[in-house]
């Protein structure tokens, strides 16, 4: 309020204002799913504490295999690190690893976070536990876009954070089902189509859902 004794003279710089990206909050019983590739001795994963600590490692993975471990942390703030000491990361197009995936899941199956496989070195991840917004309100990354709309012969549907066995429904409106289709996903970001061609012109509504999730959304039909 006063420099040297005397008022401000520049009351433009009395404020200051910056932004940040908040950390994802977890449960305390997080599972970690880790589809490996062919090059499974290439994979390092670790989480760290606050002060550096390693509170969990898993160096010894096989290949080819879907591995799931449960990882029970306490109130704190973390990181973890997926690495690939090839620095291929899991799926890479110029070689003969093969592909794998990786993701951070409640123990009840339904997912939390999912990564690119290409990553190349590694993968850093920031999260909480025990602090901030409960996971049920973070609810964003469960949904679909569906595109173009109107739509002709085809309907183009975006997924995010829809996984497992993921179920494809278009009902006409009177709520008359006219189509449906049943596709596993591995991966929580996924592009399919649909063909519509044999549609007649009008309203519809297609609804995406999976054991976790159940998103609807409506689109025409020219």
């Amino acid at each position: 309020m006063q420099v040297n004794g005397i008022a401000d003279e520049c009351l433009e710089n009395n404020h200051y204002h910056t932004t940040f990206d908040a950390p994802p909050v977890y449960p305390e019983g997080i599972v970690l799913w880790t589809r490996t590739n062919l090059a499974a001795y290439e994979t390092k994963l670790y989480i760290r504490d606050v002060d550096g600590n390693i509170v969990f490692s898993k160096t010894n993975f096989q290949s080819n295999t879907l591995h799931k471990d449960t990882v029970n942390l306490t109130t704190g703030c973390y990181q973890l690190e997926l690495e690939d000491t090839g620095e291929d990361g899991l799926d890479f197009f110029a070689n003969n690893d093969g592909s794998g995936f990786f993701q951070i899941r409640k123990t009840t199956g339904a997912p939390l976070a999912g990564f690119e496989s290409d990553f190349g070195k590694n993968i850093i991840h920031y999260f909480t536990v025990g602090y901030g917004l409960s996971i049920e309100e973070n609810s964003n990354m469960f949904n679909f876009k569906c595109y173009p709309n109107p739509a002709l012969n085809e309907l183009n549907v975006q997924t995010s954070g829809f996984v497992d066995e993921v179920h494809f429904e278009i009902l006409d409106s009177f709520g008359k089902l006219v189509f449906k289709e049943k596709i596993n996903l591995s991966k929580l970001k996924n592009d399919n189509s649909i063909d519509i061609s044999n549609l007649n012109s009008g309203i519809y509504f297609i609804k995406v859902f999976d054991s976790y999730h159940i998103k609807t959304k409506r689109f025409i039909h020219k």
